[in-house]
């Protein structure tokens, strides 16, 4: 299985860097891995999707926080779990699933504003922003809540290391949750935060070169992010020597998993039955996906 070698090559550079460990039951305990959107749609979402499917189908354990509000529908979720602004969990299910090992899936609760790079629709969030376009407060809100839910999962968990995806924003709450904690990070670059955020607002460029001066690891797909770091970051002490080239080929875990063709015509999710009592989010709470509504684009 491509999928799962390539996940494999990717675990090899984890072992370099030290970034996992192996539990008092024998069992690995893999990074918890941070994306702030989704498992479908953008290049980001499928990369994520594919590595924690792959991981899991190897027998490393992941728990993944994001914003996917369908999570039924992928087999490797084992668990599925919500937190609220005031620290109360909701657990959405539990059940099997047929890898070697689970992904537990945490879910913070934001309210209506979610951050993104391009402009663009979801579901479960009546404010889809560009980043660059939203007050500091509003920045602050979206950090305070994913640390106090990534925190916990760390410590609750004993998780030993951290995988953020993008420059910005989840390294940050990966650089502040391994100040609170000690736990590593590492970063895995992708290009819509550069050219979005990073490149258009001296804000966000700070907070990136901040969270990568701090990283333990950054993991690029290929010369050309590896490039476009070094060009845009020219005074990051020691990028390179900390840099781990992947070369994954086509940007992407499992190169069946991406189509060619415009955001529109992105295809839809694997078809899965709700586990039993699961009723789906949808919008405002309804049930199901919204029909017309693209998934994030960064």
């Amino acid at each position: 299985d491509p999928q799962i070698g390539k996940a494999l090559k990717i675990l090899k550079s984890f072992r370099v860097g030290l970034l996992y460990r192996k539990s008092t039951q024998g069992r690995t305990i893999m990074i918890c891995l941070l994306h702030g959107y989704l498992l479908e749609g953008s290049g980001s979402n499928l990369w994520t999707r594919s590595i924690v499917q792959g991981l899991c189908r190897s027998g490393h354990e992941v728990h993944l926080v994001c914003q996917e509000y369908h999570p039924e529908i992928y087999d490797f979720v084992a668990a599925a779990h919500v937190y609220e602004k005031d620290g109360s969990m909701t657990t959405l299910f539990e059940r099997e699933t047929p890898n070697a090992a689970d992904c537990i899936l945490h879910k913070p609760l934001l309210g209506p504003v979610l951050p993104v790079y391009v402009r663009d629709r979801y579901e479960e969030f009546e404010h889809a922003v560009p980043m660059v376009e939203l007050p500091d407060d509003a920045i602050e809100a979206y950090l305070d809540a994913n640390v106090s839910v990534v925190e916990r999962v760390v410590r609750e968990h004993r998780v030993s290391a951290i995988h953020a995806n993008h420059v910005v924003l989840m390294p940050v709450v990966a650089e502040r949750v391994s100040e609170r904690t000690g736990v590593p990070y590492a970063v895995m670059p992708h290009g819509s935060a550069i050219e979005y955020a990073v490149k258009k607002d001296k804000r966000f460029h700070s907070m990136a070169a901040r969270a990568m001066e701090r990283a333990t690891k950054i993991f690029v797909i290929g010369p050309e992010i590896r490039k476009r770091l070094a060009d845009v970051f020219p005074d990051l002490p020691e990028i390179e020597s900390r840099t781990t080239q992947l070369d994954l080929g086509m940007g992407s875990t499992d190169a069946d998993a991406f189509e060619a063709g415009a955001p529109s015509g992105r295809r839809a999710p694997p078809s899965r039955p709700a586990p039993q009592g699961h009723r789906p989010r949808g919008p405002r709470g309804g049930a199901g996906r919204s029909p017309g509504l693209r998934r994030e684009v960064p």
